[in-house]
């Protein structure tokens, strides 16, 4: 019987060790290729969405605010070029390492990824997507060209995000305050979302309460 290896045993510990070892595996994997690493791809939702005809929604049931005219004039804000505690990430993009603020009257040319909260000055502008493992939340004035991705979102009043927007929590959206624009659809998804009377969503909703603000419906 020396240096034979019963079979079966041998079977055995490699599927003991396989299942030992795969909790472990999504770490891992995570450690290989960070899902932080690389910018966000998003696909055209005009284009792309498969669902219910997009509608606009307002918090009053009545006629939405009309959208922007324009887009903001770039001109006007200081570029920025480097954010504290922050890593190169994408083109024209930073990785923030904790919490981020964006001064008033500033422009961020691309893309976003904080580990903390996020919160953008008045008449702040950012033109890519963003990426927020913590709370956002902008100031009046304020927009977003890109998608966004936070745990609960707060809009002030005028402020807008171009692109879709998803929240593992809540969504507030303060007076005068737009998600999409009409020619250009966005969903929003959260689980819970409050609005004021003027605010405006271009686009389906999707929530797991319905909508606290009377009117505006999923």
């Amino acid at each position: 019987m020396n240096g034979w290896i019963d079979p079966g045993a041998l079977l055995f510990g490699i599927l003991t060790l396989a299942l030992l070892a795969w909790p472990f595996y999504p770490a891992w994997r995570e450690w290989r290729h960070p899902s932080d690493d690389q910018p966000l791809e998003f696909l055209d939702r005009q284009h792309d969405w498969h669902g219910p005809t997009p509608a606009r929604h307002t918090a009053d049931g009545a006629s939405p605010q009309p959208e922007p005219a324009s887009m903001p004039d770039h001109a006007q804000r200081q570029l920025l070029t480097h954010l504290p505690r922050a890593q190169p990430w994408g083109e024209q993009g930073w990785r923030v390492q904790g919490d981020c603020h964006l001064p008033e009257d500033s422009c961020l040319p691309g893309p976003l990824v904080v580990y903390g909260k996020l919160s953008c000055g008045a008449r702040s502008l950012i033109k890519g997507d963003v990426k927020v493992h913590g709370d956002t939340h902008l100031a009046p004035g304020s927009t977003l060209m890109g998608a966004l991705f936070a745990h609960n979102v707060t809009l002030a009043e005028g402020a807008q995000v171009l692109g879709p927007v998803v929240a593992s929590a809540t969504v507030r959206l303060g007076p005068h305050t737009a998600i999409g624009r009409e020619s250009q659809p966005v969903s929003l998804s959260a689980g819970q979302v409050m609005a004021d009377d003027s605010a405006c969503v271009y686009g389906p909703i999707w929530t797991q309460t319905a909508p606290t603000t009377q009117g505006l419906a999923p």
